[in-house]
């Protein structure tokens, strides 16, 4: 019997990702969003998509009915605790037999070195002590995460970021790729993940790798953490999660996000997408 896959926050960057990838396995895959009306493609690509409020219990029995392996995503939040406690207790009472949860680099040590750590280790324990088979995946940052950028890239041919510090920075798709790999096969139960690129990289070189494929100059324009998290602050990022992404920007700032993993060749069969893949891959959003 075809088992049934579900994937929460699966109108997202990583979880609509991952549905597409999924969709080309021998699965069922089930989407979970928040709306139908906002889910985008993923509703082609799913066979079945359910909307739910993670923050509302009652809305997720008819999402976990007959699931065999759930990927947890949710979103960011200032504490993740409460909506993995109402998506891990779903998935108990439906008797799910393995449940993946996607995290963050830097948890799983006994001081979270910054506050996003602390949460995602908090909602992994949550997981770990529910009594069901479970693989964390702990990425690095995206490199879609450029993406805002796009509209600096092309007006003013610059990047405006606080690191100067080199960061392995991941493909989403590898992530999924990772993700795809640990629902659709055995012997997952019980292990970490880290995902990351295939080579850390500075800012300078990214904006290196933009220009050799834009064939013109794009310019890392390093700017201080207090300006990044008032520019957050300014286009409505609410505080408590400003405080997050600069508590993992200044981790990273001290030298702490350029490790190598090789996670996806290990798991996949192939590497990890290069920078220059992915800003060959996404040019026409550079280029307008």
């Amino acid at each position: 019997m075809t088992e049934t896959v579900l994937v929460t926050a699966a109108a997202g960057t990583t979880g609509s990702a991952l549905v597409r990838q999924l969709s080309d396995h021998d699965v069922t895959v089930r989407a979970a969003v928040h709306s139908r009306d906002s889910a985008g493609d993923v509703t082609d690509a799913a066979d079945d998509v359910v909307e739910i409020d993670m923050t509302d219990p009652g809305t997720l029995p008819p999402a976990f009915d007959g699931v065999d392996r759930a990927y947890l995503l949710t979103p960011l939040l200032p504490d993740q605790v409460p909506v993995v406690e109402n998506l891990v207790d779903a998935a108990v009472a439906a008797d799910v037999a393995h449940i993946v949860r996607h995290s963050v680099i830097g948890t799983g040590v006994a001081d979270p070195p910054h506050s996003l750590a602390a949460n995602h280790s908090a909602a992994e324990k949550v997981v770990a002590e529910a009594g069901v088979a479970s693989t964390f995946i702990r990425p690095t940052a995206y490199m879609q995460n450029l993406l805002n950028d796009a509209e600096s890239v092309r007006e003013q041919g610059a990047i405006y970021n606080p690191l100067g510090e080199p960061v392995a920075y991941v493909d989403v798709r590898d992530v999924a790729a990772v993700a795809t790999t640990v629902l659709t096969s055995e012997g997952h139960a019980g292990e970490t993940y880290p995902v990351t690129g295939p080579e850390a990289l500075t800012y300078a070189e990214i904006a290196s790798a933009l220009s050799n494929e834009l064939g013109r100059e794009v310019e890392h324009i390093q700017v201080g953490m207090d300006d990044a998290r008032e520019s957050m602050l300014d286009i409505g990022v609410p505080e408590p999660l400003v405080d997050m992404s600069i508590g993992l920007l200044e981790w990273f700032g001290e030298g702490n996000g350029a490790e190598v993993h090789s996670t996806v060749e290990d798991l996949t069969g192939r590497p990890s997408r290069s920078i220059e893949t992915f800003v060959e891959d996404y040019a026409e959003e550079f280029e307008g």
